[in-house]
């Protein structure tokens, strides 16, 4: 009788909802307390047994069924999340490169020297190497040794991308009272945001009037 009761609804029950599971599950789990407590008792003790263990069994039944049929057919399956992409806070900075420094001559004698009333160009090539764009960057170029030299003031650059570098000049003149020997010229670059390169040196060899 029980697994005529039980199996039959087993397909059934899976189409059902959560408290109608619980309600049939109830009355058979109620049907089969009965019963088995009903004979338990009775073979405990003929005169009231039988009726005692028919409503304890009634009622634990009734209660555990209700909790199995509740449960059946429900399948938990434990879903990992997606971790969510947070940009991060901080952005990647430009990273600026000096390449390339050169010294370009206006005069016929063209001896990679710089001479006493010559004026001549010092450039060299910028270069980033991020995906950020450089902004509002500045060349300073300075004279560190040599006396009787004069550059142009700095210029600055708009914006330095990865994929364009940018060439950049300096004048610099030299009087007539220019000495032989050389002269050490620094340059350095600063950028809008506060990103830049450290100081670089680099030397010339001057030519004075005899």
């Amino acid at each position: 009788m029980i697994f005529l009761l039980v199996l039959p609804g087993c397909g059934s029950m899976r189409n059902m909802s959560s408290e109608d599971r619980a309600g049939f599950g109830a009355q058979v789990g109620s049907f089969i307390g009965w019963m088995f407590g009903g004979l338990i008792g009775e073979a405990i003790d003929d005169d009231r047994g039988g009726e005692i263990g028919s409503f304890i069994g009634t009622a634990v039944g009734g209660i555990a069924g209700a909790s199995i049929a509740a449960n059946t057919g429900e399948t938990y399956v434990e879903r990992s999340r997606p971790a969510k992409y947070t940009p991060s806070s901080h952005m990647l900075l430009p990273d600026l490169r000096i390449e390339d420094i050169l010294l370009e001559e206006d005069s016929l004698t063209y001896n990679r020297k710089i001479d006493a009333g010559e004026t001549c160009r010092i450039s060299f090539v910028i270069i980033n190497n991020s995906f950020q764009e450089a902004v509002n960057v500045l060349p300073i170029v300075k004279i560190r040794e040599g006396q009787h030299l004069e550059i142009s003031d700095p210029v600055r650059i708009a914006r330095v991308s990865k994929d364009k570098p940018v060439t950049y000049e300096v004048t610099v003149h030299a009087s007539q009272e220019l000495q032989t020997g050389e002269a050490v010229f620094s340059v350095r670059l600063e950028e809008g945001r506060g990103n830049g390169t450290e100081e670089e040196t680099f030397t010339v060899e001057t030519v004075g009037v005899d």
